[in-house]
């Protein structure tokens, strides 16, 4: 028989940083997550605000999946299930995290331009913002761009 005893803690060691990148769907419910368990979470978003390919896509574009399964389990979609058009989704998406208050989580018009996990076992992550290089260090990075 094995050891009852998990390598992995329950609890995230003080002050561990996980830098998300990608603004979308899944990065906002990963920041939403992480930051719950005590994490010091951020997401690094390329565009201007929230919603990562639902942002940019065409005007006209509507969701191929009803509300009811697009929307989030903690968070439901108000009215019935149907097919919304794309700014309602972004909208939808900004109300999450101004209600789950994330909007200091979050890095805009943050563009990333490389990552390297390094021989420490931290992530060493590039990016501009601004015209401006940066270098971040982070204990867990997230990719979450979509497609």
């Amino acid at each position: 028989m094995g050891s009852s005893q998990s390598s992995v803690s329950a609890m995230p060691p003080k002050g561990e940083r996980v830098l998300i990148i990608g603004g979308g769907p899944s990065g906002l419910v990963a920041l939403k997550e992480l930051r719950e368990k005590g994490f010091d979470a951020t997401v690094l978003e390329k565009a201007a605000g929230v919603g990562g390919a639902f942002r940019v896509a065409y005007d006209h574009m509507f969701l191929t999946i009803s509300t009811k399964l697009m929307g989030y389990s903690d968070f439901a979609w108000a009215g019935r299930p149907r097919y919304a058009p794309r700014a309602e989704y972004v909208e939808y998406l900004e109300r999450y995290v101004s209600f789950f208050q994330l909007e200091d989580g979050l890095s805009f018009n943050t563009d990333v331009t490389g990552a390297v996990l390094k021989g420490s076992g931290k992530w060493e992550v590039e990016a501009e913002k601004d015209g401006k290089k940066m270098v971040m260090t982070a204990d867990r990075l997230i990719i979450c761009t979509g497609s």
